[in-house]
């Protein structure tokens, strides 16, 4: 795996039963969750999230947690690894890990985490 490059392990996905909203407040009836895990080998700036790498179109939230990095290092309370998703609204962003001390992780490192998204189906069935 080239620095940068991660793998999706979806481990579950379900539609919004009203439906949902987009972040404008309009209504729309494609929402979905997702959740799984994510293996990476990081790349310094960060690893680029494209909603269509994890089945969506947009995506309203993401959210991750159970970092591990570091060739799969186990984050501790007197070290833990910080996540940071830089990006707007429904648009690609970038995923920093940096530890406690703000230090980014480095090129080549190897980890993996656990992650949570919302927003709209890249390929809705809206019946």
């Amino acid at each position: 795996m080239a620095d940068g490059d991660f793998s999706v392990l979806e481990l579950g996905r379900s539609a919004y039963q009203a439906g949902g909203s987009n972040l404008a407040g309009s209504p729309k009836n494609d929402k979905m969750q997702a959740f799984g895990k994510v293996t990476f080998t990081y790349n310094t700036g960060g690893l680029v999230i494209t909603p269509s790498r994890f089945g969506f179109s947009t995506l309203d939230f993401f959210a991750v947690t159970s970092i591990e990095a570091n060739n799969d290092t186990a984050a501790t309370a007197a070290a833990p690894f910080i996540p940071a998703y830089l990006g707007k609204a429904e648009v690609p962003g970038n995923l920093i890990i940096t530890d406690d001390a703000g230090t980014e992780a480095t090129d080549s490192q190897t980890g993996s985490f656990s992650y949570h998204a919302c927003g709209s189906a890249l390929n809705a069935d809206l019946t």
